[in-house]
This record gives C-alpha cells, sequence and structure tokens, in this order.
C-alpha cells in the first residue's frame, strides 16, 4: 500500500469504511459463518437467560409435595377440629394443614360431570367426614415422612389416613435425580457458553478483523497515527458484531415464537412456574446495536493489543 492511499484511509473516515467493507467483504461466506456462529451463541445466552428469569424462583408443584388425607370422626365438633389441625401441625416435618368440611367436599364432588346425576347432594345427614389435606415438607426423608404418619393415625380424633408411602418414596427419588440432572445441565450449558465466547474472543479478530500485526506495522511506518489506524478495524468491528447481533436477534425471536407456547403449555399441564415474558421478543433487534457498539469496542481495544504486539505505541 502506497503513502498516499495510506493518508486517504487515516484522514478520511468514507475511505476508512470502504476500507472496512472491502476487508470484510473479501470473503462472505466467513464472514457469514463467523457472524452466524457467534449470533447463536448469543442467542442461546439469551434464551438461556429468559427461560431462567421465566422460571425464577423455582417453586414446587402441588402434586410433587408429599401430602396425606386425614379423616375426623364424624361426631368431632368445631373445636375438636380446630384442636386437630393443630396437633396435625405439629406431627413431624409437617409445613401446612387445610381443612376440608363434608359440606365443601359434598360440593366438589357433585360439581363433577361425572357424579352430578348421582344424587349425592340429596343425601342427608352428609355421609362424607371431615378431612385434612397435611402437606409434608419436601426436604424431608420418607421415614420421617412415614413416623409423621404413624403418629397422626395414632391421634384419637382420626378414623383414617390415606398415605401412600411407595409413591412419596419414588417422587422423593424423582425428586433428587431431578436435582442432579438439573444441576449437571446448568453447569454444562454454563461451560458450553463460555467456551462459545472464550472460542469467539480468540477467533473473532483473526476471522472477522483480519488483523495482521505486520499490515498495522506497515500502516504505522507510513506515518498513520495511532487514532486513524484503527478506525477501518473498528468499522469493521462494528459491522461484523451487528450482522451477529441481527443473526441473534432473527434467532430469539423465531425460537422464542415457536418455543413459549409449547413450554407455556407444558408448565400449565404440570403445575410448573412460567412467569409472563419480559417483552424480550420486542426487544430482541436491541442485540443489533448493541453488537455493533460492543464489536467497536472490542475491535479498538484487539487493534491496541496488535500494535503492541507488532512493537508499536497503540
Amino acid at each position: 500500500m502506497s503513502a498516499a492511499a495510506a493518508q486517504r484511509i487515516g484522514s478520511s473516515r468514507a475511505a476508512a469504511l470502504r476500507f472496512a467493507l472491502r476487508g470484510l467483504f473479501r470473503k462472505p461466506l466467513t464472514l457469514a459463518v463467523s457472524a452466524l456462529c457467534t449470533g447463536a451463541v448469543v442467542a442461546a445466552a439469551v434464551l438461556i437467560g429468559t427461560a431462567a428469569w421465566r422460571t425464577w424462583p423455582p417453586e414446587r408443584p402441588a402434586w410433587a409435595v408429599p401430602s396425606a388425607l386425614v379423616f375426623a370422626a364424624r361426631n368431632e365438633r368445631l373445636a375438636d377440629l380446630d384442636a386437630m389441625r393443630s396437633d396435625l401441625r405439629q406431627a413431624g416435618p409437617v409445613v401446612a394443614v387445610e381443612f376440608v368440611g363434608r359440606d365443601a367436599a359434598r360440593a366438589a364432588l357433585v360439581a363433577r360431570k361425572s357424579l352430578a346425576d348421582s344424587g349425592l347432594n340429596d343425601l342427608q345427614p352428609n355421609p362424607l367426614p371431615n378431612a385434612f389435606i397435611v402437606r409434608f415438607d419436601p426436604a424431608a426423608t420418607p421415614a420421617a415422612i412415614e413416623a409423621a404418619v404413624a403418629a397422626m393415625r395414632a391421634h384419637k380424633g382420626v378414623t383414617a389416613v390415606a398415605y401412600e408411602p411407595g409413591t412419596a418414596r419414588k417422587l422423593a427419588a424423582l425428586t433428587h435425580f431431578a436435582t442432579r440432572a438439573g444441576t449437571l445441565l446448568g453447569l454444562t450449558l454454563l461451560a458450553a457458553l463460555v467456551a462459545g465466547f472464550s472460542l469467539i474472543a480468540d477467533l473473532w479478530p483473526r476471522v472477522a478483523l483480519r488483523l495482521d500485526p505486520e499490515e498495522l506495522r506497515v500502516f504505522q511506518i507510513l506515518g498513520m497515527e495511532p487514532a486513524a489506524l484503527r478506525r477501518p478495524y473498528v468499522y469493521a468491528g462494528a459491522i461484523s458484531m451487528a450482522v451477529a447481533g441481527g443473526f441473534a436477534a432473527a434467532i430469539v425471536v423465531w425460537a422464542g415464537a415457536r418455543l413459549a407456547p409449547v413450554v407455556a403449555e407444558l408448565a400449565t399441564e404440570y403445575s410448573l412456574r412460567w412467569a409472563d415474558a419480559p417483552t424480550p421478543l420486542a426487544f430482541a433487534w436491541l442485540l443489533c446495536p448493541v453488537g455493533g457498539l460492543l464489536g467497536a469496542a472490542v475491535a479498538s481495544q484487539a487493534t491496541r493489543s496488535a500494535l503492541r504486539r507488532a512493537g508499536g505505541a497503540g
């Protein structure tokens, strides 16, 4: 490159932009692959972060909490039922006791279509007993829960306790496995994202910016000022990362529009927490200008480092 060409690039922003565009589109396929890979990593981070936000704080659904149904004697008075509720609340790893009166239980049964014509509502007196739904601490061991259930069965006002120890043990094992598997999956995803960003940070200056310390050294010898020397590479970094941000935004919008309804349906079906979207789809396209600004900043720093390696003063 002649000194006059270097002078034009250094003195004219338009010339610096043309130089950057020529460098970027010298190999358009390489630029597209680099931007797409960068956008995919960024989109994965955005989608995972959004999913974590929508499920936080994690809440255990009611069906996953070990529970027992305690039936009270029919002749128990209201005061006796209150006392029984207090006693049940003190039994081992109990976290909640919900009273279900016989009238409320009958109304709930009659409300079902299959029992609407059963005549249950006309039976006098109400044949159903008063009951308590006792929920246990999910962190409690199955043995501790079974001991609490045995104590409930021994209560003088209790006629029966419905509890499935086998189901509770299976649920405890499943919860333990899900916790371990979720932790492992989260760490694996985090490691993959860190590796992806590290690879991008290492390859991007060479692939997208085409930083060549020798070329920078030649520019410096030809008299370009450090700020003017960095300008075309800053432009190239801004453009390439803006393109990557556009790819990331497209992936987020596409994946979010298709996955969110499916995940929301699963969350509703299994009573899992799934908060309303924090409008990430509407703001996804901000990834494009944000990527451009980030690319300009990183390109400026990468050029300084390349100049130092070439023996310059950045």
